[in-house]
């Protein structure tokens, strides 16, 4: 009789029911060993056990360890409980079954599915056996995606640690709320964003002034050592994921990373269409005006800094009317009549910084002259806030595109119902060719019909939602507006905030002469109207 050294393989799939966990060894290992108290011939090596790993998966730890000792010759036979024990791919479960284990001269027993490749008999369903394993395993990526996705919608958070600023809730892990530390930390960094730092800048300061970095943060709160081999240090990328983390204005975005797919686990980031978003789920750290001035700064690509570090009270603002690049800033240190020196700030064209006078003119004009232009066009505004706010709202809403909003809304309501709809008759239908309930003529006839609508009324969808979204963002941006003009009427001062807050574009013309006077336009666009 042949003897054969065999090991025991057991695979779990992950539960947080241990006790589930526990009783699943039991039953696998008590079938296999009743198999082998009735072949002697059987001798055990030794038992592997894989917890909580995938079957779609072939770096599973002790599997590992088992196609090493395969290959060594220390065994020759694999006894499992059943095929989805040993893997639910389709396509490597047969490489290892038809090619890897025969060229090591092992064999494979399934005991369940009455598997055992040491015979000569032609396993002809085992096939079929793994293709259904592998099926197992694709619908429940998909519950588990559906799952995942439902609670992320409910606003559930379903992050491992919450961003600075904020710690998990003990009496629901779903939800954060705010941590004063880490707040006010947080609160900084957009100060000193909004004050014109770069972000490397501040990253620096934050080091300079032995700041604890989140993620040391983290593990302090926990009273543990940052186990993670790194430098302990703030760098830019650290800030720039807190100035766009939208959690800091009470918003949850979730569903921003996946797997390629249930079989290749490998991470990759989605795009923002697939990213989950629900406002309002938890207190704000950062207002909505701080917010917004942030996301205008990191608009702007070319933002210039001086030898100080510190970001032009114009820059990124100003474009040059002739060739649309955007102006730098220009110093000159002149000396006063008592010696001392003073800043002339100015601005020119880029292009004629770069390239000469051959390229474009310098388009010259002095910071304090656009401060008195600043003035002068926001005077009007202030009027009109201070005789009727209500007229004031009125008239930059109309300057916005006002659709029928209410209208808008029901189209998009009755799109996706009918999306979710054509979803179930789709799946329906493939269900009925699976069971043969359908003819293929029929099948083709009405999928190419379903699949026609269903695409028609995504892009309808999607283009509902925009003019959902913007119609909505424009009564937002119109009431922030105003609430800017409010704090500029209190305290009078227009600084680089303030700037970035009201202004989208500052177009400078070159000076010109007319009727034997020096004259020049400056178009001044203000965001949201």
């Amino acid at each position: 009789m042949q003897k054969f050294k065999a090991i025991k393989y057991i695979r779990l799939s992950y539960t947080d029911d241990k006790s589930v966990e526990s009783n699943s060894v039991s039953n696998q290992r008590k079938l296999i060993d009743d198999f082998l108290a009735q072949h002697p011939e059987i001798e055990v090596v030794c038992e592997k056990v894989d917890d909580g790993y995938s079957g779609v998966l072939y770096d599973r730890p002790a599997f590992m360890e088992m196609m090493e000792l395969i290959k060594s010759g220390a065994a020759n036979c694999v006894i499992v409980k059943d095929m989805s024990r040993f893997g639910r791919n389709y396509i490597q479960v047969g490489e290892f079954t038809d090619y890897i284990l025969p060229s090591a001269g092992c064999g494979l027993i399934a005991l369940n599915d009455g598997v055992d490749t040491r015979s000569n008999i032609e396993n002809d369903m085992m096939p079929f056996r793994n293709l259904f394993n592998e099926f197992y395993c694709r619908d429940l990526s998909k519950k588990v995606k559906t799952g995942r996705n439902v609670r992320c919608q409910q606003g559930k958070y379903l992050g491992s640690y919450a961003p600075l600023g904020y710690v998990l809730d003990p009496k629901d892990r779903y939800h954060y709320v705010i941590d004063p530390f880490g707040a006010e930390l947080v609160k900084r960094i957009f100060a000193m964003r909004c004050g014109g730092m770069s972000i490397l800048a501040i990253a620096r300061k934050m080091n300079d002034e032995g700041i604890i970095t989140p993620r040391d943060y983290w593990y302090q709160l926990r009273e543990k050592e940052n186990p993670r081999n790194i430098s302990h240090k703030w760098t830019d990328v650290t800030v720039s994921q807190i100035l766009r983390n939208e959690a800091y204005i009470g918003n949850k975005v979730q569903n921003k990373l996946g797997h390629m797919s249930y079989k290749n686990k490998k991470c990759i980031a989605k795009p923002p269409e697939e990213h989950i978003k629900i406002e309002g789920t938890h207190e704000p750290i950062i207002d909505k005006e701080t917010w917004e001035t942030v996301r205008k700064m990191d608009s702007k690509k070319k933002f210039r800094s001086g030898k100080d570090k510190q970001l032009s009270m114009f820059s990124g603002l100003l474009k040059c009317a002739d060739c649309g690049m955007s102006m730098k800033i220009s110093k000159d240190m002149r000396p006063n009549v008592d010696g001392k020196s003073r800043d002339l700030h100015s601005y020119i064209c880029r292009t004629y910084s770069n390239g000469g006078k051959s390229a474009c003119t310098s388009h010259r004009i002095r910071e304090p002259i656009l401060i008195k232009i600043i003035r002068q066009n926001l005077a009007q505004y202030i009027q009109k806030l201070k005789y009727s706010e209500s007229e004031l709202r009125k008239e930059l809403m109309s300057r916005k595109d006002n659709n029928d909003i209410k209208s808008v809304k029901q189209q998009l309501a009755y799109s996706n119902k009918r999306i979710a709809e054509l979803d179930k008759l789709i799946e329906n239908l493939y269900v009925d060719k699976v069971n043969g309930t359908i003819p293929q003529s029929a099948f083709d006839r009405l999928i190419q019909k379903y699949e026609s609508e269903h695409s028609e009324l995504e892009e309808k969808a999607a283009a509902l939602k925009i003019m959902v979204e913007d119609t909505a963002k424009a009564k937002d941006d119109v009431d922030r507006w105003i609430e800017i003009m409010k704090g500029y009427m209190k305290s009078g001062e227009i600084d680089r905030p303030l700037l970035m807050s009201l202004i989208d574009t500052i177009t400078v013309e070159e000076v010109r002469e007319e009727n034997g006077e020096k004259v020049r336009d400056i178009r001044i666009i203000l965001i949201t109207i």
